[in-house]
Parts: C-alpha cells; sequence; structure tokens
C-alpha cells in the first residue's frame, strides 16, 4: 500500500523506532491461523480498507472452506469485502476428505 511506504519513509528515520507505535494508529495487521494446514504470511493494510486478496492455505487430506474470524463466540467468515479496523487473527475452515471405500 503506497500510503503505508509515504507514512513509514515520513516517520521512521535512522534509529528512531519510537514513531513505528505512532504508525499502530493507522496499520493493522492480518495474521492468519491454517490451524494445521500450510503457512501464510501476516498481511499488513491500511485500518478501514479490505483486502485485495486472500491465500488458501493447502492441508493434507482436506478441503479448504475459507477463512472466518470470531466475534466474541461467534464464527464469521472473513471475505474480500471485510473491512478491517484492528488487528486481527482469522482462522482456515477445513473439511476432512473422507474415501468411500466400495463393498464387494
Amino acid at each position: 500500500n503506497k500510503m503505508i511506504i509515504r507514512l513509514v519513509k515520513e516517520y521512521c528515520t535512522g534509529e528512531d523506532i519510537e514513531p513505528v507505535s505512532y504508525l499502530k494508529e493507522y496499520i493493522a495487521e492480518l495474521t492468519f491461523d491454517s490451524v494445521g494446514g500450510s503457512y501464510v504470511n501476516s498481511i499488513f493494510l491500511m485500518k478501514g480498507n479490505t483486502v485485495t486478496a486472500l491465500q488458501k492455505p493447502n492441508k493434507e487430506n482436506h478441503t479448504f472452506l475459507g477463512w472466518y474470524y470470531l466475534d466474541g463466540e461467534v464464527e464469521i467468515p472473513f471475505t474480500l469485502e471485510t473491512v478491517v479496523n484492528k488487528d486481527l487473527t482469522i482462522y482456515a475452515k477445513w473439511q476432512e476428505n473422507t474415501s468411500e471405500k466400495g463393498s464387494n
């Protein structure tokens, strides 16, 4: 995101690390928990924005059903339309693949 790069260049110069905490006011981290699947890197974006793409993890003998987050105890699908206003961890939902064996 060009806005994030501009903020970093403007406020993070030299050895001064303090401005990074200032940027946390504007930037959210979206963390992915693949729940046993392949690793997915975190995404940093401006608060109030949506993501443009979501990586699909892989997990042996499972089908990926999508990304979800918890609002209290309620499981909510995370989509490209979900607005991110704070740091958030989203979780992969999986369905185990079952193989049916024919009987003779």
